[in-house]
């Protein structure tokens, strides 16, 4: 009666110990595996956000070259409209110098009819009017060279004004290159730090891993002892 006693006692121990750490293990399995989802799930939210931010920066690349577009086509037409402008005056300017030549000529006619009546007053007209010819001329020729001057001066300062837009498209274009070069390296960086983490995570579960094996052998044996114990006594029994 007191072997099977014991045999009945110890078969319950032994379901007992599988009970408890068939339990354990699943306890530290589901653990385990809801530690893993919430690490899936930051990943998944840290690259969510970098995606954002990279979108972000695209839309704000793509607004600068459409507002520099805008610009650069605004000082086009700007520079059409002066060059027609200053095309416009030189017409007039051509016009009134032929008016004048006609007023001239015109004027030189009578004053050789003139001439043939009375060639004396006529010399002095005609000397009058050769001062006046040679001085409509010089006035003539320092409005075209006030002309030439504003034109050529006109013309600087568009050049001025497009070297200087090209500049700041420069300074644009370097200031994007060095943001979008910031936003790689800051995208490495969590890139680096995710890894790590992930490889933390890889090695404390290992760690856990080794830790359960090790447990369930000192079970084992535990229970290998106890087993060897019961046997000795039953033998001495």
């Amino acid at each position: 009666m007191q072997s099977k006693q014991l045999d009945f006692d110890s078969h319950l121990l032994c379901h007992y110990t599988s009970y408890l750490t068939d339990n354990y293990d699943s306890r530290i399995k589901l653990k385990l595996e809801i530690k893993l989802n919430q690490m899936e799930l930051e990943i998944k939210l840290n690259q969510m956000e970098l995606e954002i931010k990279l979108n972000q920066v695209e839309l704000e690349i793509e607004l600068n070259l459409m507002e520099l577009e805008i610009k650069l086509n605004q000082m086009e037409l700007e520079i059409e409209l002066y060059q027609m402008e200053l095309e416009f005056k030189l017409n007039q300017m051509e016009l009134e110098i032929k008016l004048n030549q006609m007023e001239l000529e015109i004027k030189l006619n009578q004053m050789e009819l003139e001439i043939e009546l009375n060639q004396t007053e006529l010399e002095i007209k005609l000397n009058q009017m050769e001062l006046e010819i040679d001085l409509n001329q010089m006035e003539l020729e320092i409005k075209l060279n006030q002309m030439e001057l504003e034109i050529e001066l006109n013309q600087m300062e568009l050049e001025i004004k497009l070297n200087q837009m090209e500049l700041e498209f420069k300074l644009n274009q370097m200031e994007l290159e060095i943001k979008l070069n910031q936003m790689e390296l800051e995208i490495k960086l969590n890139q680096m730090e995710l890894e790590i983490k992930l490889n933390q995570m890889e090695l404390e579960i290992k760690l856990n891993q080794m830790e359960l094996e090790f447990k369930l052998n000192q079970m084992k044996l535990e229970i290998k002892l106890n087993q060897m114990e019961l046997e000795i006594k039953l033998n001495q029994m």
